[in-house]
This record gives structure tokens, C-alpha cells and sequence, in this order.
């Protein structure tokens, strides 16, 4: 399981560790793979994979901090905001550094989704920051994002560049943080850096089989080269793809990518017409 984390299949990881629990040695010694479990499955940011998990751990061993973090988290992507801040706040920092970056990272998303991402931050960045170099680099991630929301892109990208260098990392981790940067690169106006950007984590994530990812750097591409008037035709299938992901807010990204890029391309239609027209005009006149 751990291998495959490491190239980024966190799926495959996930279920190897299910079996691993299934055929769990004495108790002690299997506190690493339930934990493990639980940071996978959480990592892969969708509620399905995290519902698994929390159901196989609440089958084997009950209720417990970590089925309650789990909870917590699907419950804030679902957008469950004060049920999921009460879980959160519930549950004592935890020893694992694993484990208590998404018990933050929880926090942060509720307070983020209500518009108090820095005071959440400024709150628990320094604490969380000083477990150790991830736990730093998903601080910095987390004010990256906080300067994206804000418009200060050029921030942001001083932020988050470099993040993905950072050791100790894995796969997803670093695709993540590439996404981030190529995101915010976008905004700066560096068009076909945020491309290349985007095109590298798009393959990195179709490789580790990392659908949420893949379909964001999809997304971050197509905006790069809306933003040139690269023709396109609207791609039915992708989209029907990304409405299979059970995260609300990327469809309708896409789709407000190319309904975009589509009124542009119309207004430039519209405008070469009215050019062509007037030029027609004027030889008529002359003549």
C-alpha cells in the first residue's frame, strides 16, 4: 500500500490496507495501517473514498477519534459546514502529524467556505507549521490559496512555488501543489507557463490514476488556451466526465471555462463581420 501511495495510487493503496485490517494482527499493531487509511483515503479530497474508509474502520473497531475525523472531513466537503466544525473542534490535536494536518485542514476549509480562511490561519498555521517540513508546506499552500481568493496572485505564486520540491512529499502531494501554482501562474497572465504546468500534473495524475487532479489540470488547460482563442469544439464526453466526480464546483468551472471562451469567440465573430462590413462600405462609396 505504501508503494503505491508513492507513486500516487491512492485508491489501490486504500484497498490494500482494507485487506491489510481485515487480516489485522493484535491491536497495537495496527494503529499505522488504520492511520494510514484514514490520511489515504482523505487525501483523495472525493466523499466517496472517504465514507469507505470511515464504514471499515467504524465496522471493525467502532466509533473513535479517527471515524470522527473522517466524518468531519466528508462532512466539510459536502458542504456540511457546522457539523463538520463541531466534529473537528471536538477532537484533541492529534500525536500523528499525518492526522492532525487534516484535522486542521478541516477547520481551515469550514472557516475558508465562510469567508474567515486567514483568521482560521493565523489562528492554527504557526502551531501546525512547526510539526515538520509537510506540515509547513501545506501551511503555505493553505495562505497561497488565501492570496488566490483574494486576487493577490503574484503572492500566491511566491507562495506555493517550490512546494512541490519540498521532501517528503508524495505524488499526489506534489501534483496538488503543481496544480496550485499553475493556477495561480494563470492569473499573473503567464499563459503558457500555467499551461506546461498544467499538461505536466495532467499526465503525473492520469499515471497515478488520480481523477480529481487529472480533471483539474484538464480544466486549468482549457482555460490556458481560452485565454490565447485556441479554437475548440465543446468536448460532450468531458464534460460528462466531470460530472462523475461528485464535486459540484468543477463542472461548473468547466463549463463556465467554455461558455466563456465561446462569448468571446461569438464577440470576435460579431466584431470581424462588422470590419468586413464597413470595409465593403467604404469600396462601394468609392466606386
Amino acid at each position: 500500500a505504501m508503494a503505491l501511495a508513492e507513486v500516487g495510487r491512492l485508491a489501490d493503496a486504500c484497498l490494500y490496507l482494507q485487506l491489510a485490517l481485515v487480516w489485522r494482527p493484535p491491536e497495537p499493531d495496527v494503529a499505522p495501517a488504520a492511520e494510514t487509511l484514514a490520511v489515504y483515503s482523505m487525501a483523495q479530497e472525493l466523499p466517496a473514498p472517504i465514507r469507505e474508509a470511515r464504514l471499515e474502520l467504524e465496522r471493525l473497531y467502532g466509533e473513535g477519534p479517527l471515524s470522527r475525523l473522517l466524518e468531519a472531513y466528508e462532512s466539510a466537503l459536502n458542504g456540511e459546514l457546522d457539523y463538520a466544525e463541531g466534529l473537528a473542534q471536538s477532537l484533541r490535536p492529534f500525536v500523528s502529524e499525518a492526522l492532525e494536518i487534516w484535522r486542521v485542514a478541516t477547520l481551515v476549509l469550514v472557516a475558508r467556505r465562510r469567508g474567515r480562511g486567514r483568521e482560521r490561519l493565523t489562528e492554527l498555521g504557526p502551531a501546525l507549521a512547526a510539526r515538520g517540513p509537510v506540515a509547513r508546506a501545506k501551511v503555505q499552500r493553505w495562505w497561497g490559496q488565501e492570496h488566490y481568493l483574494a486576487g493577490e496572485y503574484e503572492q500566491a505564486t511566491g507562495l506555493v512555488s517550490g512546494v512541490a520540491d519540498v521532501p517528503g512529499l508524495r505524488l499526489d502531494e506534489r501534483v496538488a501543489a503543481t496544480l496550485q501554482l499553475a493556477s495561480a501562474t494563470l492569473e499573473t497572465g503567464r499563459v503558457e507557463d500555467a499551461e506546461r504546468l498544467a499538461l505536466d500534473a495532467q499526465a503525473l495524475a492520469a499515471a497515478a490514476r488520480l481523477p480529481l487532479y487529472e480533471a483539474r489540470a484538464v480544466w486549468i488547460a482549457q482555460a490556458a488556451a481560452d485565454r490565447v482563442d485556441r479554437l475548440h469544439d465543446t468536448d460532450r464526453a468531458l464534460l460528462a466526465a466531470f460530472d462523475h466526480l461528485s464535486v459540484t464546483d468543477l463542472p461548473a468551472w468547466l463549463r463556465l471555462t467554455l461558455a466563456a471562451a465561446s462569448a468571446r469567440q461569438a464577440t470576435a465573430a460579431r466584431a470581424w463581420t462588422r470590419i468586413r462590413t464597413l470595409r465593403r462600405d467604404r469600396r462601394s462609396r468609392r466606386s
